[in-house]
């Protein structure tokens, strides 16, 4: 008897397919657009027609050959105004260097609030420096 190859598609995949509808569908249920918007708008930035029957078979769990186009994943997060969509898509070591630098970003953003406030309380300003006179010498 022929040995028959592995199954098409193991657990992990199916797990990554569900989480990958359910993540589409809460972006789509978190964004102030309608589908029929985010249809359009999607449709008109790449030159390529996108129904709202599309979207509904990309975040059903019951039209598994239904697959989320790659190509439409940047235009999607633009439309959308969520990155999550990416994010997930990116290994965890991208995921994990792209959180440190938001941390960074954010640490960055907090310490200017904090050196304001510190100079508002002190009564010192920030305050210019003085601009020096060029004199032509080098």
């Amino acid at each position: 008897m022929p040995k028959l190859g592995p199954k098409i598609g193991n657990h992990e995949q199916l797990n990554q397919d569900t989480a990958l509808r359910l993540l589409l569908t809460k972006v789509l249920r978190s964004c102030p657009k309608s589908r029929e918007e985010i249809c359009d708008e999607i449709s008109a930035g790449l030159n390529q027609h996108i129904t709202i029957h599309m979207l509904n078979d990309w975040t059903s769990e019951a039209k598994k050959p239904a697959r989320f186009p790659a190509s439409l994943v940047e235009a999607f997060c633009e439309v959308t105004g969520d990155d999550r969509l990416q994010r997930f898509l990116m290994s965890p070591r991208h995921r994990e260097l792209l959180e440190l630098g938001d941390r960074v970003s954010n640490m960055g953003w907090v310490l200017g609030n904090m050196r304001d406030e510190i100079a508002k309380l002190t009564g010192r300003g920030r305050q210019k420096k003085p601009k020096r006179k060029r004199t032509g010498k080098l």
